[in-house]
Parts: C-alpha cells; sequence; structure tokens
C-alpha cells in the first residue's frame, strides 16, 4: 500500500503521516500535498486536517507555491494550479507535461515538456525552453534563492544523473551533480543536494538507471538495489548516506524539509 512517512534527515523519528504517495511539503513547515486516489489532498504535518481538493482524479506531482496559497499539479495531460481551500482551478500548458513547481518567488513555473525542460509565468504566458535533447528530463526543480533549475535526466542507453544549469540559461549549459541519482532536491540553504540511488555511492556519471518518477507520473521499473537516500554538495562530490528504505524498492519520491523544519523529510 502506498503510505506518507515522516522522518527526521538522520533517518530517525520514522512514523506514518497517512496513505498516499507523490508528497511535497509546505515552505513553513505545516503542511504536505500528495496524491491519494488519484487526486490532490492536503494534510498538516501533525497528521490533522486532511482534505482532498480535486475530485476528478489522474492527478499527479503536486508541490506547493513558496506561500502556501497555491498548489502547482499536473492532471489530464495539463499543468494546473489551484487554491489550497480547492478554488481557482487554472490551465495553463497543454501536452505531454511532468514535475512542474513553483519558484520561490512565486512568479515562474518549472516543469517538463515533451521531455524537455521549460519555465513559464504562473498564469501560464512566456513559455521559455531551457534544454533540448534527445535525453528523457523529470523532476524538476528551483533552488532556494530561484536562481537555479534541477532536473533529473536519463539516456536511451540507460544511463541515468541529476543536473542543475542556471533559470536564465538557454540549453547545453547544464552541469551534472550526481550520475546515478534520480529525483534530487535541495536542501533548504541550498549548499546541498538529497537524491535516491541504488549505486552504492560512486559520485561519478553514466551506471544504470534505479528507477523513480518517470516523466508521465508514475513509476519506471526498480533496479535491483537497495533504494538509499544519499546527500552530495550542490558542486558535486564524495556521496553520504543518509537512508536505506528495503529492498521492496518503495522509495521514490520525497520532500526535504523547510528552512523552519530543515531536519525532517516526507518519503512514501
Amino acid at each position: 500500500d502506498e503510505s506518507i512517512w515522516l522522518m527526521k534527515a538522520d533517518g530517525t523519528g520514522i512514523k506514518q503521516l497517512t496513505a498516499g504517495f507523490a508528497p511535497s511539503i509546505s515552505s513553513d513547515g505545516v503542511r504536505v500535498v500528495f496524491v491519494c486516489e488519484g487526486n490532490v489532498c492536503i494534510i498538516n504535518t501533525n497528521g490533522k486536517n486532511e482534505q482532498q481538493i480535486t475530485t476528478s482524479g489522474d492527478a499527479s506531482q503536486p508541490s506547493f507555491s513558496s506561500d502556501g496559497r497555491q498548489v502547482v499539479f499536473c492532471h489530464d495531460n495539463t499543468v494546473c494550479t489551484m487554491n489550497i481551500d480547492g478554488t481557482g482551478y487554472r490551465q495553463l500548458v497543454q501536452g505531454r507535461v511532468s514535475s512542474p513547481s513553483f519558484s520561490p518567488d512565486n512568479t515562474a513555473i518549472v516543469f517538463c515538456l515533451d521531455d524537455d525542460v521549460y519555465l513559464m509565468d504562473i498564469n501560464g504566458q512566456g513559455l521559455h525552453r531551457l534544454t533540448n535533447t534527445p535525453e528523457v528530463e523529470y523532476a524538476t526543480t528551483f533552488s532556494p534563492d530561484g536562481a537555479m533549475v534541477m532536473f533529473s535526466r536519463c539516456s536511451d542507453s540507460g544511463d541515468i544523473g541529476i543536473w542543475i544549469m542556471s533559470r536564465g540559461a538557454d540549453g547545453g549549459q547544464a552541469r551534472m551533480v550526481a550520475g546515478n541519482g534520480f529525483n534530487g532536491r535541495f536542501s533548504p540553504d541550498g549548499r546541498q543536494v538529497m537524491f535516491i540511488s541504488t549505486s552504492g555511492g560512486s559520485p561519478s556519471g553514466g551506471g544504470s538507471p534505479s528507477g523513480g518518477e518517470s516523466p508521465s507520473g508514475g513509476e519506471s521499473t526498480p533496479g535491483n538495489g537497495e533504494r538509499l537516500l544519499y546527500v552530495v554538495g550542490r558542486d558535486g562530490g564524495q556521496w553520504e548516506a543518509k537512508k536505506g528504505v528495503t529492498t521492496d524498492n518503495t522509495l521514490s519520491f520525497f520532500s526535504w524539509g523547510c528552512p523552519y523544519a530543515a531536519d525532517n523529510l516526507y518519503i512514501w
């Protein structure tokens, strides 16, 4: 069964929060948005006040705006936004989209369209392509200062890695932070990246894909090893293993805490 768990960054204090998957924490550390039975739901981090804000199903990959007033998510091949009380539903961009995320200043949304990384204004205007490669790109997110964009990239040969590029760059300027990793997330101070891998800690690029969130919002085929959470500096370097989540390979989504709750992770 899919369920969301809360734990400290050192791997202790694990407790189940609720049923669901694809969790993301609000910037104040008070709420978690997630998907349950195809709908976007919100729950407090203390386990109270769970509510469902969509009803039509087929929702995926939700995340909060930095002020916590809105969520962005994918629904029916469309990037959508909605207020956290369920009002103000808007469709922004249609197509083969995935992994939308608000910028920290709430002026832009980064997402993937047809396996490349794009930026747009929060009203759906000003579409700007950041990457143009033959690889599949997914799991996009901003750095805490909004200057950088991070994403996962997987080639036809199965090489997978986490890449970072400037928000204002025009493709071809990305650099790899960690090979054999996927679903990277910045630490609250932006100095580190936490990600998932089964590679055993090699900081080099290449290798076989170890599973994770696919561009369509589901899971790709998991690897054979145990999935671990790792931390690496945003400029790369030696990995530090943080948490193993058994060989059933259930760890695919997680969210690092906010500046006010920096020792918390939300995983399923």
